[in-house]
């Protein structure tokens, strides 16, 4: 049941949010040493609906645990208590609670949502946001009218600007992030209907924009580099720190051996199970297109390079390794293997990729296919620049053209990852596929689901076997092999996720 919060208590005053009654504690806490706002804090606000935080153990002087209550605009929506130790002097006790309704990230941003503590069924003390999670929270609420700008229609979204130009100026309504996400809201008809048709004239179609060489995003994961190629270089896996590195670095050296190690230990456990494997690492956009990075740099980075150096010497793995990268950089133009404004192949390097591992396995790809079929699309690394979907074209193949006949493939298995992409699968049974082989990849989104594009793995791979099998796992999960039973089992990786060697 919900509760009003007393009158006493005003969000605007967060030390003196305190009943009559309550004061006399409140003089404890200063006699002790205690300020109201450093007994505790709010720490993540998280998607469905949860709050989480710490309050001081000594909170009370007699030890009583210490309840929270949650309120949004006077009436109580959660309740708790902190009883979970947090480090090892067990000074600070952990609480989660679930709010009721509404939406607590911008709840707590505008001030509607407070966190209190409690005592015998009153709230004494509001806890304050931590710093990190206040700072998230003004940007969420940035995120958000940015979100609701970008789907205004064209007078309410004139008439939004003209309320912040009299309320705060000028600056604020010419702002560049509401201008791109303005820009994307009304032109995305446009880009949708531009990158659902084949692109016949490129010139009509399209108009190039010249942006300085050497552009990084805002968050630093991407750089523009020539001829408008974008190239990942942050991120999480810092990638292009990985270039930098030197041969004689201990780290990318035991990395290499530690992948090299993998593949020899899971080649006898797969070919135990009556499985062939194949080992297979996509280079990165940079590796395979250096002379297009504004910068010097040698590839491939070093823990690719510490791998291909070591395979000599374990006979085992260098047996089931595909060299993708020596495969790709055969092509005439290795520029046609990769997208302009996506971390990914294009769909004429996945081809590449895909040919190079049937004929590692001894197995027929057939003729070449013919990627005369233009189509403009937007990948994962453009809207890190302008707010808006860069488009770049890219080559694919006609499914539907004389002498593809191996497009009958039917999904037969789908299971959705839980909160994420790891964990996905899906199964596909062809039976007039030119291979009559069942295969099981595991490996990322290079592969994806088949039913997507062409410039996943996985769209070539279940329409060429006769039974084929995709796990988004970095690592061979228990059972999964006996479970299936496959001829061939592949596993898939990425030059930037080399510097975490999986368990199996």
């Amino acid at each position: 049941m919900l509760s009003r919060l007393p009158d006493l208590i005003r969000p605007r005053r967060l030390l003196t949010a305190l009943e009559a009654g309550g004061r006399r504690l409140y003089r404890a806490w200063r006699r002790r040493g205690l300020e109201a706002e450093r007994i505790g804090a709010v720490e993540g606000a998280w998607p469905g609906d949860d709050l989480t935080g710490w309050v001081r153990a000594d909170v009370w002087a007699d030890r009583a645990t210490p309840v929270i209550g949650v309120y949004r605009v006077g009436l109580r929506v959660g309740l708790t208590v902190a009883i979970a130790p947090v480090g090892p002097d067990g000074a600070r006790l952990s609480f989660a609670v679930h709010v009721d309704g509404g939406h607590v990230a911008r709840d707590l941003a505008s001030g509607d949502l407070t966190v209190h503590l409690m005592r015998d069924g009153r709230p004494l003390a509001r806890i304050p946001l931590a710093p990190d999670l206040a700072e998230a929270l003004r940007a969420r609420a940035a995120l958000d009218f940015l979100d609701h700008v970008a789907a205004l229609p064209e007078p309410a979204h004139a008439a939004t600007l003209e309320r912040l130009r009299a309320l705060l100026g000028e600056g604020a309504a010419n702002h560049p992030g509401l201008s791109a996400a303005g820009t994307l809201g009304r032109a995305r008809a446009l880009f949708d209907r531009t990158a659902g048709e084949p692109v016949s004239d490129p010139s009509r179609a399209l108009a190039p924009l010249l942006v300085p060489v050497g552009t990084r995003s805002g968050d630093g994961a991407a750089l523009l580099g020539r001829d408008g190629q974008i190239f990942l270089v942050g991120g999480r896996n810092r990638l292009l720190e990985e270039y930098a590195r030197t041969d004689d670095d201990p780290r990318p050296r035991a990395l290499a051996a530690a992948w090299v190690a993998l593949m020899a230990r899971r080649r006898a456990r797969l070919e135990a199970a009556g499985a062939r494997y194949a080992q297979v690492i996509l280079p990165e956009t940079l590796t395979l297109v250096p002379h297009l990075f504004p910068h010097p740099v040698r590839t491939p980075g070093a823990i690719l390079r510490g791998i291909e150096a070591g395979l000599p010497q374990e006979p085992g793995a260098a047996a089931c390794y595909v060299s993708a990268r020596h495969a790709l950089g055969k092509v005439r133009d290795p520029a046609e293997t990769v997208l302009k404004t996506d971390s990914h192949l294009s769909p004429y390097g996945t081809w590449t990729a895909f040919r190079a591992i049937l004929d590692h396995l001894g197995l027929p790809a057939g003729p070449e296919p013919d990627f005369g079929t233009r189509r403009a699309a937007s990948g994962d690394l453009a809207l890190r620049f302008f707010g808006v979907p860069i488009l770049d074209l890219r080559r694919e193949t006609d499914p539907g053209a004389p002498g593809f006949a191996f497009g009958r493939a039917e999904l037969t298995f789908r299971r959705p990852a839980p909160g994420g992409h790891v964990g996905f699968s899906q199964s596909w049974r062809n039976p007039d596929a030119p291979i009559d082989a069942s295969l099981l990849v595991l490996g990322n989104s290079y592969c994806g689901p088949a039913d997507v594009q062409q410039g996943r793995m996985s769209w070539w791979f279940a329409r060429w076997f006769r039974s084929y099998h995709f796990v988004w796992h970095a690592h061979v999960p228990a059972g999964l092999v006996e479970k299936l039973g496959p001829d061939i089992v592949v596993c898939q990786t990425v030059e930037r996720f080399l510097i975490e060697v999986p368990e199996t």
